[in-house]
């Protein structure tokens, strides 16, 4: 089974789960970015996130992140009475990655099932996509879940709903206000209220969101850059280390 939690600080939320469970995640990922040239193009932020997060998954699964042994209720007599060898624990894989990128995964991840299922370029049969849909659909639910744990119920409830309901499209997402978001959170004194204000403004495009756009789109004008790769002061200043 895999397990969501927050990281200590709250910047981040950890995943776990043992090799099965974190390999199907990763699989159904592959498959749902999986998607045609122009279509992966126009929702570049949506694939570039899933598909580094999907990295990180195999990292762990090649023991690159942190194993975990959690017990699993065999003990002694059990397999002296079965006459049976087996381990009191299991082996848990587990990483951490940025609570900003999980929250807009969680916002925009049944927009990408619908976008995947009119736009794949499948090898497996479409009953194969549907048990993809249903793995990412699963860790979806866990992240709401898991927001539930830690912020207010009845607004947490008014924010899925809200995210359920919205219309953004999330073409051409500008992946630096990914960036900026998480920089904002790190910066933040309280995290929970910063959680709400960042939930917000994925779900709907602040005055925010297009002054950074058209900000950078001036700078990759001016120093002949794609969009993708202009930056300005405030985004320079992303934490390349940092406490989780």
């Amino acid at each position: 089974m895999i397990e969501l939690d927050f990281t200590k600080n709250m910047l981040g939320i950890n995943i776990s789960g043992d090799f099965d469970d974190l390999n199907e995640l990763s699989k159904s990922f592959s498959n749902l970015t999986n998607l045609n040239l122009d279509i992966k193009e126009k929702y570049a932020t949506s694939t570039i996130i899933i598909e580094t997060l999907n990295s990180n998954i195999r990292s762990a699964l090649m023991g690159e992140k942190d194993i975990i042994f959690k017990e699993n209720g065999i003990y002694d007599e059990l397999c002296a009475y079965r006459n049976i060898k087996a381990s009191d624990t299991n082996v848990y894989f587990s990483l951490n990655v940025s609570l900003v990128d999980m929250l807009y995964i969680a916002i925009t991840g049944n927009k990408l099932l619908f976008i995947s299922a009119n736009n794949l370029v499948y090898s497996e049969s479409f009953l194969s996509f549907i048990e993809d849909s249903k793995t990412f659909e699963s860790f979806i639910i866990k992240i709401w879940s898991l927001l539930k744990t830690k912020l207010d119920n009845k607004k947490t409830e008014e924010l899925y709903s809200l995210a359920l309901l919205n219309d953004e499209e999330y073409e051409f997402y500008l992946l630096q206000y990914i960036d900026k978001l998480f920089i904002d959170l790190y910066n933040s004194k309280n995290k929970e209220e910063e959680i709400y204000n960042i939930i917000n403004k994925l779900i709907k495009r602040s005055k925010e969101y297009v002054d950074l756009y058209n900000e950078l789109l001036k700078k990759s004008f001016e120093e002949n850059l794609p969009l993708l790769e202009a930056s300005n002061d405030y985004l320079d200043s992303y934490p390349n280390e940092f406490e989780w």
